[in-house]
């Protein structure tokens, strides 16, 4: 998951800013179409394989691998957490707009200035829970 939200980030959302607006916000709106086709089959899964290390860690706090499974799993789900209470309802309501309008022109600028910097944030949550599970599960 780190790695899709890190390609939205540094390639994608650049790429969108450059074309012009209504083009930008149409592409957008199209990605938005899609991506629960790739998020969904991968990001629920990994969802639930949180809780259970998080369980299962949680019986081993004292130890440092069980802190890092919990840890993780807090990491990732906060991504998750992110995703809905964030990246839905704003990509929701750019589906909801016209980007050849003037009101879609307008949220399009402020689409763009407050979804990538809570994608860095999400992208780096996935990070964390990534390097956590790691480290936790090759002890």
């Amino acid at each position: 998951m780190a790695g899709f939200y890190l390609a939205f980030s540094v390639v994608i959302m650049p790429a969108l800013r450059r074309l012009p607006g209504a083009s930008g916000a149409a592409a957008m709106q199209r990605f938005n179409e899609d991506a629960p086709k790739a998020w969904v089959p991968v990001a629920v899964p990994v969802a639930v394989l949180s809780v259970v290390l998080a369980v299962a860690g949680g019986r081993d706090v004292p130890r440092i691998d069980g802190v890092l499974l919990v840890l993780g799993a807090l990491a990732y789900l906060s991504s998750v957490a992110i995703t809905f209470a964030f990246h839905i309802p704003r990509n929701n309501r750019l589906a909801a707009t016209d980007p050849a309008t003037d009101d879609g022109a307008a949220y399009w600028t402020v689409y763009l200035a407050e979804w990538n910097p809570m994608n860095h944030v999400r992208t780096l949550t996935c990070v964390v829970a990534a390097v956590c599970f790691a480290v936790a599960l090759g002890r």
